[in-house]
């Protein structure tokens, strides 16, 4: 294969013929269709008798040219009957259709091959994303591809039993395995040949082509035949010289960050006795959270908020854990440099106008790192606000705690990792019950990135839920690799969901496949739960946060309430989720129809009707949760009927909470006089949820990612 990719790029190539590409195939260790290069009508002539002897009765001439991709269109594809003179008129109007069509691409001539009977077609491509990687897709393949945009994609290389679940997970999956009576494909067959085409993906950053490595890859169709074989038919096939990626940059960097979180001494630049100064907000911010050491840093002042000031980093008579930066973006650089210079450990550049504003702000970035890692100093940012951390009680953002307002409640276990601090600020809004552990606005990721971030909080003992909201990846290997690794539950926010990639390529893959998409199954294939918007970011959050511990035993729910279009709707979106509808034991049923006398039929979902009481509703939820069959619970109490006592509704669900350890999510109509009665159950750790579509979504993300790692 390396001899065949040497041979095009000395010709100033970076793609294969097809002619080219069957011989790349079959190195490789793939069947592909009996075929042979007919240069020219003389050689034909001599050829006719044998290739009727040789072929079946039907071939395929397709013009042979290096210059032309899309032969179908200028009518250089042709199937004939296996005689001579219809072959030899076959050849003969190909290659005038395509000297007429493009005169000056170079014609080799005309590439016969068998006619290949199809029972199935598929799509397979091995795409060279420029943030993950190489990209394995497969997907319904033919001529209707566009059409159907049935495609899965996952991180490659990978084992023939992962390419088998990527064509389970096909929406047309069922017209590949066989159905009224049509003979299915033989699944391990077809992904063993699949997998071949994943072994040319880069492995720790090298090739396994050398010098070279895929660009882009796409086999369309790639068939099964009436026979059971497999074989490429139409590809495109560009590579380019390898660039071989340094361990460093696959993986989280060892050097600690500890100090970020935990540090003895601070030192803030750009200091100042204005609270409506970002230095002045910082310095009181750190001066109220009583951390240890802080050391204000102004060149005109001698003193701030009662502190001694200094008015050079390199003034600080002690070494300095933390340095933030609250300094206009042209003066950085040189603090950076004075920093490095006294050892500091870490450094906050809150500042922006760096590389987001172009190549004169990236240069000074570079420079600022190059500086850092020659003291062995680490960067968070710039263009961000820093950190919070609950267990030592300190907070670099610039937004007065009023602002801000980040709960602290008894358990805080989510830590939030955020390119973005605005995100950060109103995700905490949304979740004013649930306890931040952390939060880190990133910035930029000059240096620190989320998956250092991610690598250290999955060692955080503090930690037991992680969200990240990212907009983009400076190395999206490294990133996978993290998130492999991380243990914790992990919850993702992708922002700038954009198509741009798609006009980047001439493949299928790429009209189906934008960057987001990209991204998106890259998520799934790592283990995040993945939420599309920050409402339901945060709807994830409480979730993941409050249910810690109650692992499902299976994917079965049941809601149950006193208002029955409340329950339809809960059930009418488990649709298209991970969640099953569980059907009662007869014991389940005689006993709730024991607290309802009104209604005779009880299933599921469960309308217990108007005229139950909160007592007889509790003791129906228990019912419930006693079924074996049943492994989640949907409550949504509607509180309107007289006979329903809120307050002690609200008592029986949290002891319900606190006795049962299944997974279980409550839905109550929020109105004004009702946030008391929502704040009770969030401060026993309840998920509430203001409609009951929102409640089962949020429990299904939180048992399909337990049941998947459960292998259920």
């Amino acid at each position: 294969m390396r001899t065949i990719l040497e041979k095009v790029f000395l010709e100033g190539r970076n793609f294969l013929s097809e002619l080219e590409s069957y011989q790349f195939f079959k190195t490789l260790g793939l069947d592909v269709p009996h075929h042979e290069l007919i240069p020219d009508s003389v050689w034909l002539r001599g050829r006719l008798g044998s290739i009727a002897k040789e072929y079946p009765s039907r071939v395929v001439l397709k013009i042979a040219s290096p210059d032309i991709h899309h032969k179908t269109e200028i009518g250089g594809v042709a199937i004939v009957e296996n005689k001579p003179d219809v072959i030899s008129g076959a050849f003969d109007a190909i290659t005038t259709r395509a000297r007429a069509a493009m005169p000056k691409a170079r014609i080799d001539g005309v590439l016969l091959m068998e006619f290949v009977e199809i029972e199935h077609e598929l799509l397979v491509s091995l795409l060279d994303d420029p943030t993950f990687g190489h990209v394995l897709s497969v997907g319904k393949g033919g001529t209707l591809t566009e059409i159907f945009k049935d495609i899965a994609m996952r991180p490659a290389p990978m084992a023939r039993e992962k390419i088998e679940e990527m064509l389970k997970s096909l929406k047309t999956y069922p017209t590949l395995k066989g159905y009224r009576g049509a003979k299915g494909m033989d699944l391990t067959k077809a992904a063993e040949a699949i997998s071949k085409i994943a072994t040319l993906a880069r492995v720790d950053g090298r090739s396994p082509l050398g010098r070279f490595e895929i660009a882009e890859l796409e086999i369309n169709p790639f068939v099964i035949t009436p026979s059971g074989r497999v074989l490429p038919i139409d590809s495109i096939l560009r590579f380019r010289e390898a660039r071989e990626i340094p361990l460093i940059y696959l993986s989280p960097i060892a050097t600690s960050i500890h100090e970020l979180f935990h540090p003895k001494s601070i030192a803030v630049v750009g200091a100042s006795d204005a609270v409506d100064k970002m230095g002045g907000s910082i310095l009181k911010s750190l001066i109220d959270s009583r951390a240890t050491k802080v050391f204000p840093v102004n060149p005109k002042r001698d003193e701030l908020m009662g502190l001694k000031a200094y008015h050079s980093v390199c003034n600080i008579p002690e070494p300095v854990d933390l340095a933030v930066l609250a300094v206009p973006a042209n003066q950085t650089l040189a603090v950076i440099k004075e920093c490095a210079k006294m050892k500091a450990r870490t450094a906050i550049i809150i500042s922006g106008g760096f590389g987001e504003t172009g190549e004169e702000g990236k240069k000074v970035e570079a420079q600022m790192l190059e500086a850092a890692r020659n003291a062995g100093m680490r960067l968070v940012g710039p263009n961000c606000m820093g950190v919070y951390f609950e267990p030592t009680k300190f907070s670099t953002f610039f937004l007065s705690p009023e602002k801000t307002e980040i709960p602290r409640r008894e358990v805080n276990n989510f830590t939030v990792l955020s390119q973005s601090g605005a995100i950060s600020v109103q995700l905490v809004e949304l979740i004013r019950n649930v306890g931040i552990r952390a939060i880190v606005s990133y910035g930029n990721m000059i240096d620190i990135s989320v998956s250092d971030l991610m690598a250290y909080f999955n060692e955080d003992e503090g930690t037991d839920v992680i969200g990240l909201y990212i907009e983009g990846l400076p190395n999206g290997q490294r990133f996978l690799n993290a998130a492999r690794r991380t243990t914790k539950p992990t919850l993702i926010l992708k922002g700038g969901k954009s198509h741009a990639g798609s006009a980047a390529t001439v493949s299928h893959t790429g009209a189906i496949a934008g960057d987001y998409d990209i991204a998106s199954a890259m998520f799934e294939a790592a283990g995040l739960v993945e939420a599309r918007t920050l409402e339901e970011f945060a709807d994830f959050a409480k979730a993941f946060a409050f249910l810690k511990g109650r692992v499902p035993a299976g994917r079965r729910v049941a809601v149950i309430s006193n208002a029955g279009g409340l329950g339809v709707l809960a059930a009418d979106a488990t649709e298209g989720t991970c969640l099953q509808m569980a059907a009662y034991e007869s014991a389940t049923v005689e006993s709730i129809g024991g607290e309802t006398r009104d209604y005779m039929h009880i299933s599921n979902p469960t309308d217990l009707g108007p005229g139950v009481s909160d007592e007889g509703f509790v003791k129906a939820a228990a019912h419930v949760l006693d079924d074996a069959n049943v492994d989640s619970l949907v409550v949504i109490p509607g509180i309107q009927p007289r006979a329903m006592n809120a307050e002690a509704v609200v008592d029986g669900i949290i002891k319900l909470y606190a006795r049962y350890q299944k997974p279980m999510v409550v839905s109550i109509t929020p109105t004004e006089n009702r946030r008391g009665l929502i704040d009770r159950l969030e401060s026993a750790r309840i998920a509430h949820y203001d409609t009951p579509e929102r409640a089962v979504k949020a429990l299904a993300a939180y048992v399909g990612y337990h049941t998947t790692r459960q292998g259920k």
